[in-house]
């Protein structure tokens, strides 16, 4: 994709400025956010212990009155103890006391607050079935102290069942209370989510009164999980919860269980790092504004001399070197537009040596293949001559006019034989013009083989023709035949010593292209050769037998004529050349 100078300036410009404020931006929120981090597990770490200590606190001094009522109850007093009790604490709903008797607890007191339950719209049947919800697990009380269970009502009553063991004996005093006292400690934070879990992850206080009395389970969130089943007491816990990335921290109380567990979305804790990002970001697309508009001015200043640079390259790509560029600056591009004018200069003088190298490299390649096939064709003149002389004598012998003029018509016959092979030889081997016009390439391809007939022939080198009239090309017939010449006779030199020689020459059409294709029975090459074929110099024949300049320079023919060479070769079973040239459009009809 062309991108001009213009947006190039530009793309840097903010580029860099993009970066520089990107890094601050990530350096400056990094930084932030992971002191922030720090300062909120330590204040939530701090924040669960605190809360345990509380709710310790409020539950052993209701223990400690479950305690006292009884020790009245065993020292003889009656339901006037569990009055007062009631009346010094407001949550409470009732109170009972519970010993074991035949091998079963038993109840022995039970006074309910009948004015509470009726402010709460409850029954005392309402009240034995949240005990029932909630069953005491009575040896367990007695043998390992108090314990707070959830004992709500659906779908709106919520209610704590507490049982404590006796100070003395095995009693066990369980009473029933409302959640309002402990709700207060665990609603004071609005940005944390405090609660109490009891040892299977069970919702005991919340701050949400509804998951209070849906009892709801909290056993499978991570912190909640590592709080009740981890073996340390106290812990900050990150995790992914319904919320999102959260920080989760728990403190266990010490009392039948309970886990103080406290949790806080990280967006939320990190609120001061999105200010400072929003902040920031606004910042910086402030400076990008402004740097966008210095680089639209500055990609102006530059960009229109070089335009006139580009046009002037155009020009030079066509073959145009004598449109110097004008230059009007004195800076950079002033001293740019200099430098290429010098080089247009250069580029045609090289242009112009380069044609004339190229042109007596080619030449001097054919004449290299004329001296190698200059024996074979000497040899084929030589049989025309031979008949030239011997009918001459007949002729001067002849003993009527008849008979000489039938030696002169085979005389002539066999000059014109040797004149059209000498004629072949030389049209092959003349310097070639440059001009392209249209050519009929299988006619060409026909006279390569011919030149090179009795070559194949000596080498004992059966020639199969499978060709057919096509479209002319556009090219240089005689840059063709040298192409064809080398590749017949690399063909050739290919089959030396090989069981079966033939050659294949065959000729068809290739959609918008004819396909001039060349094979032969050799050797074949390895595919490390055939990498290496069309480089200058480069040649597998012995020494002394080949310039390796041949299919180098065939390439170079083929790839001005705007078509393609391709090899096809196996070790041990041959090799094919074929060569690719597009149609010529206005002689898209065979040759007559």
């Amino acid at each position: 994709m062309k991108i001009s100078i213009r947006y190039q300036i530009l793309l840097l410009t903010v580029g860099v400025l993009g970066i520089a404020i990107t890094a601050y931006f990530l350096l400056a929120t990094r930084l932030f956010t992971r002191d922030k981090l720090a300062y909120i597990y330590d204040l939530e770490s701090s924040l669960t212990a605190i809360v345990a200590e509380e709710v310790r606190a409020s539950v052993d001094s209701r223990v400690d009155k479950l305690g006292w009522l009884a020790l009245s109850h065993e020292a003889g007093g009656d339901a006037r103890a569990a009055r007062l009790l009631l009346a010094s604490d407001p949550d409470l709903l009732s109170v009972e006391i519970w010993e074991p008797r035949g091998g079963r607890h038993q109840q022995v007191l039970s006074v309910v607050d009948g004015e509470r339950l009726s402010a709460l719209n409850l029954s005392a049947d309402e009240l034995a079935e949240a005990r029932r919800s909630a069953p005491v697990p009575f040896e367990a009380v007695a043998a390992e102290g108090a314990l707070l269970q959830n004992a709500s009502l659906p779908p709106e009553v919520a209610l704590l069942s507490l049982a404590a063991p006796a100070p003395q004996g095995e009693r066990v005093v369980v009473a029933l209370l409302r959640p309002d006292r402990l709700l207060r400690i665990f609603a004071r934070s609005p940005a944390w989510r405090v609660y109490l879990v009891d040892g299977k992850g069970g919702i005991v206080v919340h701050p949400d009164p509804s998951r209070i009395v849906a009892r709801q389970n909290m056993a499978s969130i991570p912190v909640v999980k590592e709080a009740t089943r981890g073996p340390v007491a106290r812990g900050v816990y990150e995790f992914v919860g319904p919320d999102g990335s959260t920080i989760g921290a728990f403190a266990r109380v010490g009392i039948g269980r309970l886990v103080v567990v406290a949790e806080v979305p990280l967006a939320v804790a990190l609120e001061a790092s999105s200010q400072l990002a929003r902040r920031s970001i606004l910042f910086g697309v402030g400076i990008l504004f402004l740097a966008v508009f210095a680089s639209v001015l500055l990609g102006r200043r530059l960009t229109a001399p070089l335009r006139k640079l580009q046009l002037a390259t155009l020009a030079m790509a066509q073959g145009d070197f004598a449109n110097p560029v004008e230059v009007t600056d004195r800076n950079e591009i002033g001293s740019l537009a200099t430098a290429f004018n010098r080089m247009g200069r250069e580029l045609h003088d090289r242009e112009v040596s380069l044609a004339e190298a190229h042109t007596q490299l080619a030449q001097s390649e054919k004449l290299s293949v004329v001296g190698e096939i200059g024996a074979s064709v000497a040899h084929e003149v030589k049989n025309p001559l031979a008949g030239i002389v011997g009918f001459a004598q007949m002729g001067q012998q002849s003993a009527t006019l008849q008979e000489a003029q039938e030696s002169f018509k085979i005389i002539e016959v066999a000059a014109w034989r040797a004149s059209e092979i000498l004629s072949t030889l030389l049209e092959f081997a003349r310097l070639d013009r440059q001009d392209h016009a249209p050519v009929d390439a299988v006619a060409v391809l026909e006279g390569a083989v011919q030149l090179l007939r009795h070559q194949l022939m000596t080498k004992q080198i059966g020639v199969e023709m499978a060709i057919a009239r096509l479209p002319q090309v556009i090219g240089n017939a005689g840059q063709l035949q040298q192409v064809f010449v080398n590749l017949v006779m690399n063909a050739s030199q290919a089959m030396q010593g090989r069981p079966e020689r033939t050659l294949s020459v065959s000729a068809r059409l290739d959609g918008e292209r004819i396909a001039l294709a060349i094979s032969d029975t050799g050797a074949g090459m390895t595919p490390e050769v055939l990498a290496r074929i069309f480089t200058p110099f480069f040649t597998t024949k012995p020494r002394g037998q080949g310039t390796g300049l041949g299919l180098s320079v065939s390439h170079r023919i083929v790839t001005q004529h705007d078509g393609t060479i391709l090899v096809e070769s196996v070790p041990g079973r041959g090799t094919t050349f074929t060569v690719l040239l597009p149609v010529a459009r206005d002689a898209s009809a065979p040759p007559p």
